[in-house]
């Protein structure tokens, strides 16, 4: 497997991702250190049982904002990016829920 294993964030919690960064990313074409070179340092990953057998890696991007008291708002995106093993990326997936 070509694609290095990125260490996830250690000690610190998750960065807010720019998901308009996440229309540059271009099957096929884009390479996974390129793609944390759009949107910072990736939060986890993801192997095989996790992912199909055709895909090597995933890089997941996840945030979550949470905002009020009583009432609580919960803001979450996900972004899976998956790749193969030549670390180029494949599938790119975005979800969003919730309000800001």
């Amino acid at each position: 497997m070509k694609a290095a294993l990125h260490q996830p964030f250690s000690g610190t919690k998750p960065q807010d991702f720019d998901d308009a960064q996440v229309a540059m990313i271009k099957k096929g074409e884009t390479t996974i250190e390129e793609v944390e070179e759009l949107l910072g340092r990736v939060c986890g990953q993801h192997v095989y049982p996790l992912v199909s057998g055709d895909v090597k890696l995933a890089l997941v991007y996840s945030y979550t904002q949470v905002r009020g008291t009583f009432k609580l708002q919960v803001f979450t995106k996900t972004l899976l990016v998956t790749a193969d093993s030549d670390g180029v990326v494949m599938e790119v997936s975005l979800q969003a829920s919730g309000e800001r």
